[in-house]
């Protein structure tokens, strides 16, 4: 004759399960971030890849950015970006951007962790610092490549979000060294893609001087975008 199991042993083994869940589904989680941390790095030293490619065949120049309201529907920024809001994520179309050749998947545009990337197509921003200045208002051009006194500690590319502190993606696809603000999706720090070609992860509090500028020196002496953007 088999014995049944008793209601006491029963909720024993339902209680062991439900502690061991409770161990291991924040495990589970933290290897999934981890897993699109990795994706998202990734993606940046593939796009850090193709701009250097596009500097070879461009007179060692990067690809030009467009920058805020004046900068919309202009086809020769990195990406194209379609809309502009001060506080929203953009709408970009990386495939009508001048990278697009070098870098031919829309899925390489975007952040694993970017709650918006589906949406606006890109997660991330050119460091306005590489911009010659003054800036222009609509199409920055930036400085050649070897013209970098840094280049393995300057910013590339990165993760933007958006200053208002609501989490969201990248407006423009240009960072703007002096108000614009970097995702912390990674427990506090950045995914980023530096002028050497390098990609991690890096602390986004209190080192903006250390990557945004590469240099104790501001980049930009004032903003040069103060009106008419």
């Amino acid at each position: 004759m088999k014995r049944a199991f008793t209601l006491i042993e029963l909720l024993v083994v339902i209680a062991i399960i439900a502690i061991l869940a409770a161990l291991l589904f924040p495990v589970f989680a933290s290897a999934k971030r981890a897993a699109k941390t990795t994706k998202t790095v990734s993606n940046l030293s593939q796009l850090g890849k193709g701009i250097a490619l596009y500097a070879l065949d461009s007179d060692d120049r990067p690809p030009m950015v467009t920058e805020g309201r004046n900068g919309v529907d202009l086809y020769d920024g990195w990406v194209r970006n379609r809309s502009f809001e001060s506080y929203a994520a953009g709408v970009f179309e990386p495939q009508n951007g001048s990278l697009f050749p070098y870098v031919k998947s829309k899925d390489i545009y975007r952040s694993e962790l970017d709650r918006d990337a589906q949406k606006s197509g890109n997660s991330f921003a050119m460091n306005g610092c590489l911009s010659e200045w003054p800036p222009a208002p609509r199409r920055v051009i930036l400085k050649p490549f070897t013209a970098n006194q840094n280049p393995s500690q300057m910013m590339l590319l990165a993760e933007e979000t958006l200053g208002d502190g609501s989490g969201g993606g990248t407006n423009d696809g240009f960072f703007h060294p002096l108000v614009d603000v970097l995702a912390e999706n990674h427990a506090g720090k950045t995914a980023m893609v530096f002028v050497d070609g390098h990609a991690g992860t890096v602390f986004v509090e209190g080192n903006y001087p250390k990557y945004v500028d590469a240099s104790e020196t501001p980049c930009w002496p004032s903003d040069p975008f103060l009106t008419g953007n």
